[in-house]
């Protein structure tokens, strides 16, 4: 870790948080006791995205989970409603039905113009490192 206090810095060079790791959301596991950061990143040309970390013996040794790249980036789509940006994480883990134990996390989506939304997120069952975005109710 570079300052003092820090538990989770820019990647490695290259990486999709080489930059920097800010506006973390941190939750502890129900299932499996340790403690889930959902953070955003910035890559070398100014690009966010977000990240996810887990560590289980206090606050060192933080993991970057899905082998260290990004478990979601902005929008692809010209007219999207992220497309220029996804940030501000907030992570929620689900109880009950058929929602026990997935994962959910809200975020901030830049679209054209700058104009901002809150969207969600959500985990392929439990698993953390695997998000895809909400699209809407199914009927």
């Amino acid at each position: 870790m570079g300052e003092a206090g820090e538990v989770l810095g820019g990647g490695k060079a290259g990486g999709f948080d080489e930059l920097d790791a800010v506006n973390a959301s941190i939750i502890k596991n129900k299932k499996d006791g340790n403690y889930v950061m959902a953070y955003e990143c910035v890559d070398g040309d100014g690009k966010r995205s977000i990240g996810i970390a887990v560590f289980s013996d206090g606050l060192r040794e933080w993991r970057r989970a899905d082998e260290g790249d990004a478990v979601l980036r902005r929008g692809e789509e010209e007219d999207g409603w992220d497309n220029q940006g996804v940030g501000c994480p907030c992570l929620v883990q689900m109880e009950g039905g058929d929602v026990d134990g997935e994962w959910r996390f809200y975020y901030r989506g830049v679209g054209n113009g700058g104009r901002c939304g809150i969207v969600m997120a959500v985990s392929r069952g439990s698993d953390i490192s695997n998000f895809r975005k909400w699209t809407g109710f199914q009927s």
